[in-house]
């Protein structure tokens, strides 16, 4: 996914994948989300880059993993974007 093995992911942090500004905005969604009774925040799209450092559209959803009682992690699943978005700008090309 996004250029990388799935191994190298797995030893990445979100900072290694997400551009600055998009990390910082992701940090501040997730500050003033709240987070529903599954303990996960969704987020519609961010932006992070492949291994070429170029843009890939994703979903987030965030859990927070939680160990006796207390917040200790959070895990972060990303759906890759680009495919529906293609379709959907091919979609307003032949309503016009």
């Amino acid at each position: 996914m996004m250029g990388y093995f799935e191994d190298e992911l797995l030893d990445m942090n979100i900072a290694d994948i997400l551009p600055p500004d998009q990390l910082e905005a992701l940090k501040q969604n997730m500050l003033r989300s709240p987070i529903n009774q599954n303990r996960k925040l969704v987020i519609p799209e961010v932006l992070f880059t492949d291994r070429e450092l170029r843009p890939i559209p994703m979903e987030v959803t965030a859990s927070l993993i939680v160990k006796g009682g207390k917040p200790s992690d959070i895990l972060i699943l990303a759906r890759d974007l680009t495919r529906r978005k293609r379709m959907e700008k091919e979609l307003q090309r032949s309503s016009r």
